[in-house]
């Protein structure tokens, strides 16, 4: 079973429009189900899923977990091995699989239920479907909002299928939108408090810019919990991530990681960095600046490759600057070593690898539009943030 991967035996992921999903990491058009139809009990045992299960336990390589498989491909760590790691002790699900995929018990031990698409921030490689920031911008640019937005308040009714679930609950990944802006993230928090549940695991996809949502704190909550990771999606320092995130803050950022550490010290804390075209050269810079200002250690910093939206993919760039920066990831993962974040240095050599893969410099076109559009109504310009790179938009 070296292909398979225990998410869709422990695990279901919704999106704020309702889809539901395998995992996160599925694409958006290839849902297994959507709660306005199916309860979150008959998507689980509905024929697509079922039929993952299938495939997963033949040893095959289904189309919706592609996105695993390459990654690994290039010796870049993927979801399915970090969940095969985190839940082996219910790989025992895989033999009580029924003939026909299916499972007689609702197992989803591990949640990651994205409630609505409220976010403060307009991230380049994001759009309005995860966050309300987006909502100007694409109407600036289109005209119009798309038609797969989530219904506001329409989620609600999600509490019911899911408070059942809160005593066999082992690991929460809260992610969005913005989570940490959320009502539902905090009534959670309150249930599992209520309920002394603090052996629940807690983990973040946070873009980190607030740590109160009205008049509560998460610092007051999260001393509680004996493991609390927070993954802090930030994709450089500075301007840099004040470009590429739009709504970041870096000073503030900075005064949450001082406040992180001084109440919630027993928190895990780590980088969760998104390397695109924008910060190609920048996350060298980046990671450096962690090590020497101590925003995190050396091994504190992973990264996640873009590979949507296809015009921010590493493989559009030329062949010039492809050289150039092999060279400098190469550098870096031999750095990262010295300092034991050997996996770091495995993810920076694993990026080279990748973005050698495939030639799809024809899409430089199409990036150099979408980044001249957006600057546009931004009155920004990436020539200026990212010099390194201004022949991509001459």
């Amino acid at each position: 079973m070296t292909n398979n991967c225990i998410a869709p035996w422990v695990h279901l992921h919704t999106w704020p429009n309702n889809n539901v999903y395998p995992c996160c990491l599925t694409d958006s058009s290839d849902p297994v189900g959507n709660l306005n139809k199916n309860t979150l009990a008959e998507i689980w045992n509905g024929n697509p899923m079922k039929t993952l299960r299938k495939e997963l336990l033949e040893g095959k390589r289904p189309i919706t977990c592609s996105r695993c498989f390459e990654n690994e491909d290039v010796g870049q760590n993927s979801l399915r091995q970090h969940l095969n790691n985190v839940f082996e002790h219910h790989t025992d699900l895989w033999n009580k699989t029924n003939e026909d995929g299916s499972l007689d018990d609702l197992s989803i031990y591990y949640w990651d239920f994205r409630f609505s698409n409220i976010c403060n921030m307009k991230c380049r490689s994001c759009g309005p479907q995860l966050s309300t920031g987006w909502y100007e911008d694409q109407k600036k640019m289109w005209g119009s909002l798309p038609n797969d937005l989530p219904d506001p308040g329409k989620n609600i009714n999600m509490w019911s299928e899911i408070e059942p679930l809160f005593p066999t609950v082992e690991d929460i990944y809260f992610a969005g939108g913005e989570p940490l802006l959320m009502e539902e993230h905090y009534r959670i928090l309150k249930k599992l408090d209520e309920m002394q549940k603090y052996d629940t695991i807690i983990r973040y996809n946070t873009n980190f810019s607030r740590l109160k949502y009205k008049q509560l704190d998460v610092l007051d909550v999260w001393p509680k919990f004996k493991k609390v990771i927070i993954g802090a999606s930030l994709d450089g320092y500075g301007e840099q991530a004040e470009y590429i995130r739009k709504g970041t803050n870096w000073e503030q950022i900075e005064k949450n990681r001082s406040a992180l550490r001084d109440r919630a010290p027993n928190a895990e804390f780590f980088i969760n960095c998104t390397i695109s075209v924008q910060n190609a050269y920048h996350i060298v810079d980046f990671y450096k600046y962690c090590i020497e200002t101590d925003f995190c250690k050396p091994w504190e910093f992973r990264t996640n490759i873009v590979q949507h939206p296809e015009h921010l993919r590493l493989q559009i760039l030329p062949k010039n600057i492809k050289e150039e920066l092999t060279n400098l990831y190469n550098t870096t993962a031999d750095y990262a070593d010295s300092l034991n974040g050997e996996h770091v240095g495995n993810d920076f050599r694993s990026l080279a690898v990748w973005m050698n893969q495939e030639d799809r410099s024809n899409d430089i076109k199409i990036f150099k539009e979408q980044m001249d559009i957006v600057d546009s109504i931004r009155n920004e310009k990436f020539s200026t943030t990212f010099p390194q790179l201004a022949e991509l938009v001459k």
